[in-house]
């Protein structure tokens, strides 16, 4: 309430400030508020490290594409599964028909005939120079009978190129040293897997040739004793060989394979075709290391003096 003797200027000054007073407090609020939004701005990303050290956000991959709520962070080291050397597989029927690239393969093997007792061995190197590529050394250590030793003479220089992943072609020469013979071996190795459990393989080893006296085998010494006797008694030799061959595998486990083979073979001096079979095993303790034995006979005719057991072991750096 004014006094009554207020002047009517004075009474209409007051008036205007009594009405300035809330436009100026809204004014005011405005103002204030405005730094308080900029602060809600700059705290609304958040920055600072986890105390690792690192900016949050910092370790997320953008080129892993994100589903939902999948995780956008690239996989750790510690969650990514090592496969060894060149990611070669563990399991048999998995593996390719070559070596990878760069990696090395060594295997020992150990034959014993039965009747009559005979122990020979093998000795092979291979190694992948490229996906396609792959060069091997064999190496006939000789045989052991009750009776003799014949020293281990044959070699052989392998090389094997990959097609397709199922097929390759395969060129060998085989080599006798004392007396000299050579002989060439072509191949078509091929291999087809079925469901997750079988494997075939067909083709390799196809055709023999001769190309100097006999054809050596760097696996069976006692039948390069035999073609030598022949060259002494001027007896027939065969020129070429055909050998046709399944061998079947069943992956028993990851780690455990059977395995089985049948073929026949026939050459230009035999009037019949023999018959071969094996079953065997192949255990791997990791994919750089093989176990494996085998029993059957090259010729089912003659069983008792072709049966032989077979012991190997392989190892690939």
């Amino acid at each position: 309430m004014l006094p009554a003797n207020m002047s009517k200027p004075l009474k209409l000054v007051l008036f205007a400030l009594v009405l300035s007073l809330p436009t100026a407090a809204l004014a005011q609020s405005d103002d204030t508020a405005a730094p308080a939004e900029e602060t809600a701005d700059d705290d609304e990303f958040d920055f600072s490290d986890d105390g690792s050290g690192e900016l949050l956000g910092s370790d997320e991959n953008p080129d892993v594409p994100a589903y939902g709520f999948a995780d956008r962070s690239a996989p750790k080291e510690d969650a990514i599964k090592s496969t060894g050397p060149s990611g070669y597989p563990l399991r048999a029927i998995d593996r390719p028909i070559n070596l990878p690239g760069g990696m090395s393969e060594v295997t020992l093997t150990s034959d014993v005939n039965v009747d009559p007792f005979a122990v020979g061995g093998l000795l092979r190197g291979a190694y992948g120079i490229t996906k396609e590529a792959q060069l091997s050394l064999n190496y006939g250590l000789g045989a052991f009978s009750d009776s003799n030793f014949s020293t281990g003479k044959a070699v052989a220089l392998e090389g094997q190129y990959l097609i397709k992943n199922f097929l390759a072609v395969q060129i060998a020469v085989p080599v006798y040293l004392d007396p000299l013979a050579v002989g060439l071996v072509l191949g078509v190795p091929m291999r087809f897997q079925f469901f997750d459990k079988l494997r075939l393989d067909i083709g390799r080893d196809f055709l023999g040739i001769k190309l100097h006296e006999f054809l050596p085998s760097i696996e069976n010494a006692r039948q390069n004793d035999r073609f030598i006797g022949n060259l002494a008694n001027n007896t027939i030799i065969p020129q070429y060989t055909i050998k046709t061959s399944v061998i079947g595998t069943y992956q028993h486990t990851d780690a455990t394979a059977l395995n089985a083979e049948l073929g026949v073979q026939f050459d230009d001096s035999e009037s019949a075709a023999t018959t071969l079979m094996h079953v065997g095993v192949l255990h791997s303790t990791s994919n750089k290391f093989d176990l494996g034995a085998r029993i059957g006979a090259v010729d089912m005719a003659s069983f008792t003096d072709s049966f032989a057991l077979r012991l190997f072991l392989r190892v690939r750096i």
